[in-house]
């Protein structure tokens, strides 16, 4: 993959620090991982993932979203749900895996 050569300055966080999750509930087939809060060289911040022990069950990703270089918003907190459709069914489970 090809490096980006992006400008200094953006106005955005490179890295985050002392991030704590206090948990209330965390569902017995999951398990939280904490990501290593660096900017990647794509630009991702990534913040922890929720990750399921058994296979067959989607999977949460929590990333900062603060725009692109040409557009700067807010930073906002986003979960992606990965091992799903369109329509809320599991791919896994159609093919039977």
């Amino acid at each position: 993959m090809a490096v980006k050569n992006w400008f200094r300055g953006r106005g955005e966080a490179a890295q985050l620090s002392n991030l704590k999750i206090s948990l209330v509930f965390l569902h017995p087939e999951y398990e939280i991982r904490n990501e290593n809060l660096v900017r990647s060289g794509t630009r991702l911040l990534k913040l922890f993932s929720l990750i399921p022990k058994a296979s067959g069950r989607p999977s949460f990703h929590a990333r900062v979203d603060d725009g692109s270089p040409a557009k700067r918003k807010d930073p906002e907190l986003d979960i992606d749900i990965m091992g799903v459709t369109r329509d809320g069914s599991n791919p896994r489970r159609r093919k039977g895996l």
